[in-house]
């Protein structure tokens, strides 16, 4: 017997295309990746008051750009959409493990680059959170289907 779920029945040419209601994993995931986004920058943020005292201030810049980035892009994900369109189209030729697995490897190439650039501070931190967040995005965001 034929799953329908991973081969859904054809839709004939002129009528109207099945309505999918997003499942319930799928509306709580962007708060998913803001709560981590959150937890990240608070331990972030810990870590630098550990070494209150010494030559580095308090870092507070790179856990909230830890965290508004991801939220911006969840705001404005429809615009974003728009705009990557011809972005969306070139990567959607590449099976979906490969892009997940270069958006998990994309944090640590580019902290090593970043590191090398700058090495005094938090720049190199900030710039790499920056970066991977919007690389990540730019790699695993599914393309949401316009009615």
């Amino acid at each position: 017997m034929v799953d329908q779920h991973l081969y859904p029945a054809e839709v004939e040419p002129g009528s109207p295309s099945p309505s999918r209601e997003p499942s319930t994993v799928q509306k709580i995931m962007p708060f998913l990746g803001i709560i981590l986004s959150a937890a990240c920058g608070g331990l972030w943020s810990l870590y630098t008051m550990l070494r209150i005292g010494e030559s580095e201030p308090v870092d507070c810049l790179t856990p909230i750009v830890m965290v508004m980035f991801p939220v911006g892009l969840w705001i404005f994900s429809k615009q974003i959409d728009q705009l990557l369109d011809p972005v969306f189209a070139v990567r959607d030729k590449y099976p979906r493990p490969i892009m997940i697995g270069a958006a998990l490897a994309l944090p640590l190439m580019l902290g090593i680059v970043c590191s090398s650039v700058r090495t005094a501070g938090y720049g190199a931190m900030r710039w790499t959170a920056i970066l991977s967040i919007i690389g990540a995005y730019l790699l695993t965001r599914k393309r949401q289907v316009r009615a």
